[in-house]
């Protein structure tokens, strides 16, 4: 098996890139498998570079790393789509790590060597027209922040966590909302001209912790969504709390006036290009097809690591 790691050079500002590069081969000759390092160009590098390289594996069975946040584990994710022979896990050096804390241990996925000695398992994806997510897409309130805060960090003097905060104050003043032509959840249709939140989950967190879809489950073929239509600045303060610590799915007055639930597919027709944050990255999309894509992914669980009460349990004909 050919062991590749992606280091996305931009990813947490690169504090970790040099260590990364240094560890990788040590511990790679140490474990005695064959490795490749390489440092992604840009934006859709990765994702092109995996395609490629799955290709002329021929079938043969190839593992990569991303060594990044939840968008370096997209690309890579994306890349791999329709080659069962591959695998992917991620090295959490971002700035953005959701996608790990729907694990019961964090610490061995910094690991290198309990990476390698991995096992993968089966996960789902979501499929957003032609592209997948791997953990969620929001889109509305905090689909904004992600945008003003892209752009207050770009000066150099600002923390990633004042730009988070300064975001967030920014959107609140205006609390923007997504206008809805229309909107159907399997094939029902849904009464909503607007949407200050929607959430599509495969998995639990985004946004640097928040807990969205504490009900969402990486294999369960299923999308857990959540929207609720434009509320008072009062009520939207006694919701973003609990909405954080995914407490609000219990709270009978939240729920009045939102909706959690499982589905397998949505449409929504915005009318207009609208935003939306896919695995923490901004696509632009006039409407959009959402459909499960049950397991999609073949996932590395490093040494260590569980999955609820799941085994890992490894792949056929992908030894070691």
């Amino acid at each position: 098996m050919k062991h590749v790691f992606i280091i996305n050079p931009a990813a947490g500002k690169g504090r970790s890139q040099n260590e990364l590069e240094k560890d990788i081969p040590k511990i790679a000759e140490e474990c005695g498998i064959s490795y490749e390092i390489y440092g992604s160009l840009g934006i859709g590098d990765a994702e092109r570079y995996v395609r490629r390289l799955c290709e002329e594996s021929e079938g043969e069975p190839i593992r990569f790393y991303a060594c990044g946040g939840d968008g370096t584990l997209n690309e890579i994710a994306n890349g791999t789509v329709g080659f069962d022979n591959a695998e992917i896990g991620v090295i959490p050096v971002g700035t953005g790590n959701d996608f790990v804390k729907n694990f019961d241990h964090r610490d061995p996925f910094f690991d290198i060597a309990a990476q390698i000695n991995g096992k993968a398992i089966k996960i789902d994806g979501v499929k957003i027209n032609d592209k997948y997510s791997i953990n969620m897409a929001n889109m509305g309130f905090d689909c904004s922040v992600v945008e003003t805060v892209a752009k207050i960090k770009r000066r150099p003097w600002i923390s990633s966590e004042f730009a988070y905060i300064a975001g967030v104050i920014a959107e609140f003043v205006k609390l923007p909302d997504v206008k809805v032509k229309s909107m159907t959840v399997d094939g029902e249709r849904v009464n909503k001209s607007s949407l200050l939140l929607c959430v599509l989950a495969n998995g639990c967190f985004y946004g640097g912790g928040f807990h969205p879809a504490p009900k969402a489950e990486l294999d369960d073929g299923l999308i857990d969504i959540f929207y609720i239509d434009r509320i008072s600045r009062l009520n939207f303060i006694n919701l973003i709390g609990s909405y954080k610590k995914g407490t609000y799915i219990n709270n009978e007055r939240i729920m009045k006036m939102a909706v959690y639930r499982k589905c397998r597919e949505v449409d929504i027709d915005f009318g207009e290009e609208v935003s939306v944050c896919v695995d923490g990255e901004i696509a632009k999309f006039n409407s959009v097809h959402i459909e499960s894509a049950p397991r999609l992914f073949n996932f590395i669980l490093p040494e260590g690591v569980s999955y609820k009460d799941r085994v890992a349990q490894p792949m056929e004909a992908i030894p070691v």
